[in-house]
This record gives C-alpha cells, structure tokens and sequence, in this order.
C-alpha cells in the first residue's frame, strides 16, 4: 500500500499527462488504497510469530536422545 500512495504522489506532481491517463490512474490509486483498506480491516489477525526459545547464557543444552539399543549377536550353531 505504501508502493501504491508513493505511486500516487509521483503521478500527482509529475507534469506529464501520460496521454491523457493521469487523472484516471489517480483516481484508480484512491480506489484501490479505498477497497485494500476496507479488505485489511475485515482479515483475521494473523497468528504471532513463532519465536525459538532461548536459554540463558551458559545453559546446559538437554541431553540427546540415546541411540537405540544394537540387538544381541546371535551365535551360530
């Protein structure tokens, strides 16, 4: 939105008429900033960030999980 309300003001100060087209485009730009508001306002929130966990300085990091355990050697007869 802000791409578009920058857009805007390049097209509101520019001394080109773009063939005839700047007033249009200008007005499409408050359209679409209108019905991008109205859109924005109707989302859900969107869910917090996942955030790592951290441990303070100098933690011990948990153990690793242990290594399953090899199965006994079978003899042969």
């Amino acid at each position: 939105m802000s791409d578009l309300r920058m857009l805007k003001v390049e097209l509101q100060h520019s001394q080109d008429n773009f063939d005839g087209h700047k007033d249009s485009v200008i007005a499409s730009c408050d359209k679409t900033l209108l019905e991008l508001g109205v859109i924005l306002k109707t989302m859900p929130a969107p869910p917090p960030p996942h955030r790592a966990v951290t441990r303070p300085t100098g933690a011990t990091p948990p153990p690793a999980p242990a290594a399953p355990a090899a199965p006994p050697a079978q003899s042969q007869p």
